[in-house]
């Protein structure tokens, strides 16, 4: 957002809690190793494929260093039943021949299902930049059926269901909720390539940091907005900080969870309606992660992760999947590996106006024992791969709650159903505006995608979403 509105001239404060732009990209070092947070891998980054397209176009492509996953960038794997597995392969031809040799009964259902994700992604992703204001395209996105009524009319199989529903960990909404036109945008990415950078997450981020300081962009790292000006007639003024100072703005896009304008923006100056959604929004889910480095160099996951299913049952239940991804790193070198766990889905304490809550009592002793229990998994599940291990650090819904600034911890911010699609950039406030994921899709497309749709509904910005095809 702030790339594209700097491109056009336009003087342009970028306010960020964390101590470095884009924290949850940023990573982390423990023992020398390097763990990625919020980035494994990127989909369509491949030469003329839409994300590479779109990192060209905002100045940053050339500063990265990208490098394809292995032909199967994923493979599925039912914990309850040893030995069966699914992988999920580069390109749809491939895509498809994997499932098939897990499926051989299914491949008629299997290729509706591949041409459905094609015509979803890259073709409707494709017309969505396409256009000036491409908002009203988004309709078709959020239309029924839900992914898991698509899957139950598509196939009788259950474990089909599931390795097709798997994927959903990549956005954080249950397929009996999730319009699966969205799931089918967001996985469909990764069926036409996978790819990640050198470096990690915090390459990315430093490569947008280094074009916003091109640009002339002011960047203001720990600075945590309080409140949002408003002048006499309703429209933004300024904003200010925890630290007692004032940012003059007369336009503010806030890529922060919704929820938080409800603290922000003084009582009464936001419609009800757009209150009461807020209230009743859900959040896509939380998680606890561990963190751990493999003796071994971790050869088994070079090039690709593993979805691990922890049901038991072949029903229609459904289990959230695990996610074990090892970062990415020349051979020979330490490797860190995560493994992210669904929270429990309780509703976690709300936080309060500090920057980092003090954590509850007992909090420490509930986090080793949920890291010894990650760690019982990995022995009983996942040895072969890892090897000699041992976990370093881990993360729960509290810590995500309070680094990603989202109220109820979620990985993703709100949940995109197809009875409570996120947001409009439109906040009914006079030069206020949402972008991110609450406006578009999770990850790094859906947030690219959410800026040029914002700076589409700004009037007067000079900003289009179109890029060349």
């Amino acid at each position: 957002m702030a790339v594209l509105l700097g491109e056009e001239g336009h003087r342009v404060t970028l306010l960020e809690q964390g101590a470095t732009i884009s924290p949850t990209l940023h990573g982390f070092c423990r023992q020398g190793v390097y763990f990625d947070t919020g980035l494994h891998y990127l989909g369509a980054a491949g030469k003329g494929e839409l994300l590479e397209r779109v990192l060209t176009r905002l100045g940053v492509y050339e500063s990265l260093r990208l490098h394809p996953m292995g032909p199967c960038f994923d493979t599925y794997r039912a914990v309850g039943e040893p030995g069966r597995h699914a992988d999920y392969r580069v390109g749809r031809e491939a895509f498809e021949e994997g499932l098939i040799e897990a499926f051989p009964r299914e491949g008629e259902a299997i290729r509706r299902f591949c041409a459905m994700v094609g015509g979803t992604f890259p073709g409707l992703a494709e017309d969505l930049f396409a256009k000036a204001d491409p908002l009203a395209d988004l309709v078709s996105l959020v239309a029924p059926p839900t992914l898991a009524d698509y899957l139950r009319e598509l196939t009788d199989d259950p474990r089909l269901r599931r390795v097709l529903s798997a994927p959903a960990v990549l956005h954080g909404t249950p397929p009996d909720q999730v319009p699966v036109r969205f799931h089918a945008m967001v996985a469909g990415s990764f069926m036409q390539s996978a790819h990640y950078v050198e470096g990690g997450g915090r390459a990315l981020a430093a490569a947008f940091g280094e074009r916003l300081k091109r640009l002339g962009v002011t960047l203001r790292c720990g600075a945590r907005v309080t409140a949002l000006e408003l002048s006499p007639a309703g429209a933004m003024r300024g904003l200010r900080l925890a630290d007692g100072s004032r940012v003059e703005a007369t336009r503010c896009i806030v890529t922060a969870h919704p929820r938080l304008l409800l603290d922000w923006v003084p009582e009464g100056a936001l419609s009800r309606g757009f209150v009461r959604r807020q209230r009743r929004m859900a959040d896509s889910i939380s998680a606890n992660v561990v963190y751990g480095i493999a003796a071994g160099g971790l050869p088994a996951l070079r090039g690709r992760n593993l979805i691990l299913d922890p049901g038991t049952d072949t029903g229609t239940d459904w289990h959230w999947p695990y996610f074990l991804s090892a970062c990415q790193v020349p051979e020979g070198d330490p490797v860190g590996f995560s493994l992210i766990l669904a929270g429990s889905g309780k509703e976690i304490p709300s936080r309060t106006n500090a920057s980092i809550d003090p954590r509850p009592d007992g909090y420490m002793v509930s986090k080793c024992e949920a890291m010894g229990r990650a760690e019982a998994f990995l022995r009983a599940h996942c040895q072969d791969e890892l090897g000699a291990f041992s976990l370093v650090e881990g993360a729960t819904e509290l810590t995500f709650r309070d680094y990603t600034n989202s109220p109820a911890g979620g990985l993703y911010g709100i949940r995109h159903t197809t009875k409570a699609w996120g947001h409009t950039p439109d906040t009914g406030i006079e030069g206020l505006f949402l972008s991110g994921q609450a406006v578009m899709a999770p990850g790094v497309l859906g947030a690219i995608m959410a800026a040029f749709i914002t700076c589409g509904r700004m009037s007067g910005c000079g900003v289009t979403a179109r890029i060349a095809r």
